[in-house]
This record gives C-alpha cells, sequence and structure tokens, in this order.
C-alpha cells in the first residue's frame, strides 16, 4: 500500500508477482517532474521501506541527454538510484517497434504521467490502450484523457498555477 494524501482514498494499492513496476516515458524536460517524481520515491523509501524494496520504476528516456539534467545524479542525490533503471542510450535512439510496445506496456502496473502541462499526452493513451491505470496531474490534458473519477487512473491534485518564459501556464 503506497499513500498519497492527493489522491482518492489516499492509497494506491498495485501489485504484480510481489513487485511494483512504474513506468514513466518522457524527456528530461522540467515540465516533466522528474525531480518530484525522485522526491515522491524517496518519501516512499523513507516512510514504506518495505513497498519500496518492492517497487522498481523504468524511465524511457535517455538520462545524460545534454537538453536537462543528469536524471542518474539526480535520483542519485535523493538516494533512490537503486530502484531506477533508465533506458538505454541506444535503444532510446532507434527506438522500440510498435510491434513490441504491447509488450512493454503490459508489464507494468502503473504509467506514470505527472507532467506540469502537456499538449495531448500520446503515452497515456498507449498505456490505457493497453489496460494499463494511469497516474497523471491534475491540469492540462491529463483529466479528459484519465477522467475523473478513476475511470483509468488516478490524477494529483494541482496546488497552484504558474506562467513560464513561453507564456504558458504549468500546473505545480
Amino acid at each position: 500500500i503506497v499513500w498519497c494524501p492527493t489522491l482518492p482514498n489516499h492509497t494506491i494499492i498495485i501489485r504484480r508477482n510481489g513487485k511494483i513496476l512504474v513506468s514513466y516515458q518522457s524527456d528530461k524536460e522540467m515540465r516533466k517532474s522528474w525531480g518530484e517524481i525522485f522526491m515522491a520515491a524517496e518519501y516512499v523509501k523513507n516512510e514504506y521501506p518495505s513497498v519500496y524494496r518492492d517497487m522498481k520504476f523504468f524511465a524511457h528516456t535517455d538520462p545524460e541527454d545534454p537538453k536537462g539534467v543528469s536524471l542518474q545524479a539526480l535520483a542519485h542525490k535523493h538516494g533512490v538510484l537503486n530502484a531506477f533503471a533508465f533506458e538505454d542510450t541506444h535503444i532510446h535512439t532507434v527506438g522500440i517497434p510498435d510491434s513490441e510496445m504491447n509488450l512493454l506496456y503490459n508489464s507494468f502496473d502503473l504509467l506514470l504521467t505527472p507532467s506540469k502541462r502537456e499538449g495531448f499526452g500520446l503515452p497515456i493513451l498507449e498505456g490505457m490502450a493497453t489496460g494499463l491505470p494511469c497516474l497523471g496531474h491534475n491540469f492540462s490534458s491529463m483529466p479528459d484523457l484519465i477522467g475523473h473519477n478513476e475511470e483509468r487512473g488516478w490524477l494529483a491534485k494541482t496546488k497552484m498555477y504558474q506562467d513560464t518564459p513561453i507564456i504558458a501556464t504549468t500546473g505545480v
């Protein structure tokens, strides 16, 4: 059981073969909430160590892409590097064949999509097409895709909104 005060009923219960497998597909822009993901993993590690031991995160992104911060260094800073598996740089560059995407999505228990703003959110649709529940941010396109009543996953509450340098609004 993972406790999250911003979600309905304050709990998420997701287990498969004794492990909780979480996927996140994203580039390394700050709006994709990587820092918050690592902080949340650190929180679970400190407050619920038995749950943390059963969690494994797969990050479908190049962790050392020069466009953003080093995700491996950030995970290490929060003491959660051992819970994260980062995609091989070659696979990220070449991509995963469409014929294997269904197998990949079906290997996970949860698709994490906490972006602070999204134009559309194709990974959410891909995950839902396989029946994978999604955890997203209650902002931008995510409520329309995930639903408001735990229809296809859960939405975290938006605490505040801020304007960005590109004249966009970001939910935090």
